[in-house]
């Protein structure tokens, strides 16, 4: 098993660190203040008592050691209570470091999975088209051209409803700027509607609709739109979509766009 070697120059520079840590808790202006307080009451005893100047330095002299004493005494106990000191501060800061790189790495596959999620998935957006026409099954064997003068028809040229009667159909023509998915779901505000295209027939563009009943009480309020779909390597999610009812209004909140 190897074994770790401390150089020279590491443990000095490692003996200067606890020095300085402990020269740093080291208060001076405790040692000013014995210092001063040597200096007055060696006044003061010299001027009560001492008379002959050999006392009075004797006595100074021995009142300035004890000072000098103390205070190396005291920075001696700092100095063997660095190592501690400096071992908690150590072993906090790795603390503090190992939580900051936790946190990056969740971001960072938090971020992986949204890019997961946006990548993989299909991407609706309005068909910006003038006079757009729709091919649509009215049932079996059945097929419907839907007219741009169709006032339920959202399309560049007829951003919101106009003289719509209640319950008839809008017809909401989409793009998919995506993925492609193999099974795609939708619902308007929690109800069932279905993401269809165009039959392949002379002068269709093979666009993608949805429909929903027109309400003139809801025109202009802002409806929730959850597509909810299996990608091709088989991943199952629901992206959300912010809709106004009865205007060609239709944005991803949900994963959010830049």
């Amino acid at each position: 098993m190897a074994k770790d070697w401390v150089t020279l120059g590491g443990w000095l520079k490692y003996e200067l660190r606890v020095l300085k840590r402990a020269w740093r808790e080291l208060n001076i202006v405790t040692l000013i203040c014995t210092l001063l307080g040597t200096g007055a009451g060696y006044s003061t005893q010299y001027l009560t008592g001492l008379k002959k100047a050999h006392e009075a330095f004797s006595v100074g002299g021995l009142m300035l050691g004890g000072a000098l004493l103390g205070f190396l005494l005291n920075f001696i106990l700092l100095f063997l209570t660095a190592h501690a000191k400096l071992a908690a501060e150590a072993e906090s800061r790795i603390r503090q470091l190992e939580g900051e790189v936790a946190a990056l790495k969740k971001q960072a596959e938090e971020d992986r999975a949204l890019t997961r999620r946006r990548g993989s998935a299909p991407f609706l957006k309005p068909v910006n088209e003038d006079w757009v026409q729709l091919f649509v099954r009215s049932g079996p064997g059945k097929i419907q051209l839907v007219h741009f003068n169709y006032p339920g028809l959202l399309c560049a040229t007829t951003p919101e409803v106009k003289d719509l009667p209640d319950g008839e159909l809008v017809y909401f023509p989409v793009e998919n700027h995506g993925r492609a998915a193999p099974a795609v779901y939708l619902a308007l505000d929690g109800k069932p509607i279905a993401l269809e295209q165009e039959p392949e027939v002379s002068s269709s563009h093979g666009y993608y609709y949805f429909t929903y009943p027109y309400e003139k009480a809801k025109h202009g309020k802002e409806e929730l739109l959850a597509m909810s779909f299996e990608t091709t390597d088989g991943q199952h999610d629901t992206h959300k979509y912010l809709v106004v009812h009865g205007c060609r209004v239709l944005k991803r909140i949900d994963p959010a766009l830049p």
